[in-house]
């Protein structure tokens, strides 16, 4: 098993906006998406063609898109995590994607037609609904067994994003073994302490969609 890979992808609803041009096409889509990673986290980008078009792809997903901050009226939209097993040993991936998402995007995508948001990214400025909702979800997943966490996020490094970025994450929880984040388009590889004085060791690949690693831990 240590010699297999996994693929951990961030979901690119925006290259499949041709899903919406036919039945047959969709379904190659689904198919061939099927095999190109074995968990996805949504991106900012997600969103870009909407966010009605965004749930019916969710819907059609035939892959597990994981996010624990991203509500519909106070509902989680996806599963928070997802644990996968290899030699005997389980591994969690938390996704998390940054509030940052809504402003970046189209507002009025996020909103019903009396200009109403009924989606959220459990944004307020303190940060401190983000961080309760990846310490809710890691700690359902230890508690469901998992070994190791690793955080999938997509929170990057930039100032603008603050209180929001992954250094206010990992400094503001614990329980998160390895983060492996995106959104600033950076290769930033550093070690963060948690809120307990932990190291954290968090990767980003630039502007590669993928992280591949070998299942097992770090």
């Amino acid at each position: 098993m240590y010699g297999a890979w996994m693929c951990l992808r961030q979901f690119n609803a925006k290259t499949r906006r041709k899903w919406k041009r036919s039945s047959g096409t969709a379904e190659r889509n689904r198919t061939s998406s099927r095999k190109n990673g074995d968990v996805y986290i949504i991106y900012t980008s997600d969103v870009h063609c909407g966010v009605d078009q965004f749930m019916k792809l969710v819907e059609m997903a035939e892959f597990p898109i994981i996010c624990c901050n991203f509500n519909k009226q106070g509902k989680l939209v996806c599963a928070p995590y997802i644990i996968k097993e290899a030699a005997g040993i389980k591994i969690a991936f938390v996704g998390v994607t940054t509030p940052k998402t809504i402003t970046a995007s189209t507002p009025k995508f996020f909103q019903d037609e009396k200009g109403e948001y009924i989606y959220d990214f459990m944004q307020d400025e303190t940060g401190g609904k983000l961080y309760q909702a990846v310490q809710d979800a890691v700690d359902a997943a230890r508690a469901d067994g998992a070994d190791y966490v690793y955080l999938l996020a997509h929170l990057g490094n930039e100032m603008v994003c603050s209180p929001w970025t992954y250094a206010d994450v990992v400094s503001n929880t614990n329980g998160i073994d390895v983060v492996l984040d995106g959104h600033s388009h950076d290769t930033e590889q550093v070690v963060m302490k948690n809120k307990d004085g932990k190291s954290v060791p968090r990767s980003a690949c630039g502007t590669n969609k993928y992280f591949f690693h070998k299942k097992g831990p770090f």
